[in-house]
Order: C-alpha cells, then sequence, then structure tokens
C-alpha cells in the first residue's frame, strides 16, 4: 500500500510550536532544505540543531538555528541527554534520504527521543509523524533498504555484500541497540515527566502563532516576511541565508508546477556557501558590487538565483540556450509566470557569435558554465565589456587522468573526449589554475578574490573523486 505524503504547509496548519530538534541524518544539502522550511513554517519557533562537531561548526553561523548540540560519540550520550533535557523539544525531526551513512543517527535519534517527530522525505512532504511506533517502522525499513536503493545488482559480488554482508552487520548492530535503546528510553521517559512539569507549572508558555491575523500558515510567501526576507541585506552571509529560505519556497512552488523530474536537480543555492567563503573585505557586500545596476545570471538552469535576485528588487536577466537546458528553459518560464516575476528571460547560445542584450551589468553571474563552452576565450571578453564585476566558478585540475604530470602550475586547459567527464559531451576545456589565472587576464579581467573547493590536493579532469572547483571574483579592465 502506498503512503499518502503530505506538505509540510498541510501539516504545520494550525500546529502551535515552540521548541523543535533538528537531527543532522542527511547530507548539507538536504538538512539545507529542511531547515529553511522549517523556519518559513514555524517563524517563532526555536530551532535546535543536534549534529556532529564538524557539521555543527558548519551550521553555527546559520540564522534560524538558536542552538547546536554536539554528538561527540557513544561516551558522550549522558552529556547529550542532559543537554536535550535543558532544551525540552517538542518534536524532533529526521530526515529520510537513503543515505547509509546517517542510519545509525537516525535510529540514535529515535531513541532519544521517542515521544512527538516528524519524518521529511528527499521532496521535504512529510513521510511519517507521531510517537515512537509510527516512526520507527518506516525508519527499520529504510535502513535495510538503504543499501539496494542506491547500488545495482548486476555485479554478483556486489548483490552478495548488498543481500548478505551488510545486512548481517546491520543485524549485529541491532544487537546491541536494545541494551542502549532501554537506558535511553528510561531517560527519555524522565525527560518526559520534567517537561509534563514544567508545562503544570508554567501553562502560560503555548505559542501563538496563528493568533496573528496577518500569517497564514498555509501561506508560503507570508511566513518569510517573519524572518525579515523583505529586508535588503548586503553582506553575502545574510544574502546567503535569505536564498536558502527563497530556495524552500521555490520548491514548494515547483512542486505545484510540475513533477520533481522535470526540474534541473542540483541546488543552485549551495553556491553561496562558497561565495562566502570567497569574498572578502568590502566584497563581500554584494549589493555595493551591484550598485543599483541590472545583473546577468548566465547558465541559470531554472532561475533559482534570478528569481531570487529579483525578489530582493535587481533587476536580472536570466540568460541560458533551450538546446542545452535541462528542459529547454520551460522550468524558467513556468516560474516567471507563477511568481509574476520581472526577471527577463534570453535564449542565447553562447556557442555562437553572440551579443548579449544592450545593457551594462554590474555583475554577472556566470557558475558552472565556462567548462562546457568551446570557444571560453571569447566568451570572457565579451563578458568583461558588459559588466564591471563577474563572479565564475569552473572545474580546473592539478593533474592529468593518468595522474603522472602535473598541470597546476603551467597555464594551460585540457580538452576532454567526448563523454569522458560524468558521461556529458557538453564538457569541453578543463584549466589548471595557471591557465584560468592566465585566460582571465587575456581576456580584460583583474582577479579581486579567488579561491579552490572540492579535491584541492590531486584532482584531475575527469574522474568524480578528482573533482576541483575554482571560484573567483573579477573586476572588468574595461570599467
Amino acid at each position: 500500500m502506498n503512503r499518502k505524503l503530505i506538505s509540510l504547509t498541510e501539516w504545520s496548519a494550525g500546529r502551535p510550536i515552540n521548541r523543535i530538534l533538528l537531527a543532522k541524518t542527511s547530507s548539507a544539502p538536504y538538512l539545507n532544505q529542511a531547515l529553511g522550511l522549517l523556519r518559513l513554517k514555524f517563524p517563532n519557533a526555536k530551532i535546535s540543531l543536534w549534529a556532529d562537531e564538524s557539521a555543527g561548526q558548519e551550521f553555527s553561523r546559520r540564522f534560524e538555528i538558536s542552538g547546536i548540540v554536539f554528538y561527540r560519540g557513544f561516551w558522550s550520550l549522558p552529556s547529550l541527554l542532559r543537554e536535550l533535557g535543558t532544551l525540552r523539544p517538542e518534536f524532533i525531526v529526521t530526515l529520510r534520504t537513503f543515505e547509509p551513512e546517517y542510519n545509525w543517527t537516525k535510529l540514535l535519534a529515535l531513541a532519544l527521543h521517542p515521544g512527538q517527530g516528524l519524518v521529511l522525505d528527499d521532496s521535504m512532504r512529510v513521510f511519517a509523524s507521531g510517537g515512537f511506533r509510527k516512526r520507527a517502522w518506516p525508519l527499520f525499513k529504510e535502513v535495510f533498504e538503504t543499501r539496494a536503493w542506491h547500488l545495482s545488482l548486476k555485479n554478483p559480488f556486489r548483490a552478495l555484500d548488498i543481500l548478505l554482508i551488510r545486512p548481517i552487520g546491520t543485524i549485529l548492530q541491532f544487537m546491541a541497540f536494545p541494551f542502549v535503546v532501554l537506558a535511553l528510553l528510561l531517560n527519555a521517559a524522565r525527560l518526559e515527566a520534567g517537561r509534563q512539569l514544567h508545562l503544570i507549572r508554567h501553562p502560560q508558555q503555548t505559542s501563538h502563532l496563528n493568533d496573528d491575523p496577518d500569517i497564514d500558515s498555509s501561506d508560503p510567501v507570508k511566513p518569510i516576511q517573519r524572518v525579515n526576507h523583505s529586508n535588503v541585506v548586503t553582506d553575502i552571509k545574510e544574502i546567503g541565508n535569505k536564498a536558502l529560505v527563497f530556495e524552500q519556497f521555490l520548491t514548494i512552488k515547483k512542486a505545484e508546477l510540475a513533477p520533481k523530474s522535470f526540474w534541473y536537480p542540483y541546488h543552485i543555492m549551495s553556491n553561496f556557501t562558497h561565495l562566502d567563503a570567497l569574498l572578502t573585505g568590502p566584497n563581500r557586500l554584494l549589493m555595493d558590487l551591484i550598485d543599483g545596476k541590472p545583473v546577468a545570471d548566465i547558465g541559470g538552469a531554472d532561475g533559482d538565483l534570478a528569481f531570487f535576485l529579483g525578489s530582493l528588487g535587481v533587476s536580472v536577466d536570466l540568460i541560458d540556450h533551450a538546446p542545452t537546458n535541462f528542459n529547454g528553459l520551460r522550468g524558467a518560464g513556468l516560474l516567471k509566470t507563477a511568481l509574476s516575476s520581472s526577471v527577463a528571460i534570453h535564449e542565447i547560445d553562447l556557442d555562437s557569435y553572440f551579443t548579449l542584450p544592450p545593457k551594462n551589468y554590474g555583475l554577472i553571474f556566470f557558475l558552472g558554465t565556462l567548462y562546457h563552452l568551446r570557444n571560453p576565450y571569447y566568451v570572457l571578453e565579451t563578458l568583461a565589456k558588459s559588466a564591471r564585476y563577474c563572479l565564475i566558478s569552473t572545474r580546473i585540475a592539478k593533474l592529468t587522468t593518468d595522474k603522472k604530470t602535473r598541470l597546476h602550475d603551467i597555464p594551460v586547459a585540457y580538452l576532454l573526449d567526448d563523454r569522458e567527464a560524468n558521461n556529458d559531451p557538453t564538457n569541453y576545456w578543463i584549466f589548471s589554475e595557471a591557465g584560468l589565472r592566465r585566460i582571465l587576464k587575456r581576456t580584460g579581467w583583474q582577479i579581486c578574490d579567488f579561491v579552490t573547493v572540492g579535491n584541492t590536493r590531486d584532482s584531475d579532469p575527469s574522474s568524480l573523486e578528482g573533482d576541483e572547483r575554482a571560484f573567483c571574483l573579477v573586476r572588468s579592465a574595461y570599467f
């Protein structure tokens, strides 16, 4: 029987919530979605994050989070329980994303908080909600299905690993798990008793979210205003936080317009994390870089970034080429209509002798597009004559594909074979760092900020594990 899934908008309607504990039971992109959506739906609630120390540091400056509880290993459970007792969360949120590395954390979260909870799937719909029994079966089922979900059974050794070795390992974990669960459940009962006593002593401490006539909990737009989304902010970190909240709104809107498979599958807004690491000093003031001028988002997929900037009052041109766009630019058209956006959509083939709209742009976003172009020199030179600043990201490589020749300090580019990288025939030139710096200089750009992410040790032009990306802010010599 198929499980009926509902949106968080439907689930949250009329529910007064004060304290939420979000457990990091997924990778960062899913956690970002969940965090933004929870803040959107419960703007007055205190959201605490439970995560390991490395992830906690990554999210520590997020404005949506009121506190972080660190999980440092099995022996830290007593202190963890004390911290949870202080927080007194009303319900815990976990994510069902079929990522096996988080299985143990999900089981532990169930044991730590057997009371009310919420399970969101990878589309941020409510998969399960309620107490221990309602959340336990979907969780146990996910744990055993995870490996087979991701891996092919065509390889017999892999099939043996999926069907025998890993289940045995999981069973052995479960054999030890009840002893942990028993101790935790006893402690959870004590925490629940303390919470009930607190409610008896302080009955007036309840949420009044729905008492405000201006707030409609079923409306995905108005709650954003409660976290000052309409305020114009300039620092890149603040803008990045706002972008993640806006992304949750877009996720809801996209689900209303077309199935998930229709939309560009990658999280455009995650680029703000890298831009936060890239930009320094006055360059962090993104609105000052734009300086009231138009902005172009080139290669912008469905236009997530363009529509976000448009929501901040920026005049934006979305530029892409339908034949190479994920859905032929239909997604951007649907969103423009649904949002009644002022963003202008231009279909331009950068591999042709093209011209941009006759505007002097304050800033161009040119993220993840350069290595898809046949003639990057012409494109970069044309952009330099059209904009004062440009934010660029592209793949680079330190070594050749056989790992024998070092490219890092040589101003070169590697020409990929057809489908050599990511099985994508539109991938062409992978620069070395020295090569990227050289072509930027020759095409009229001055580098203001530069950073690399990913495999920064032994990157190569084509393998998944050898993927290194360069992000840079450049200023045109023509302005």
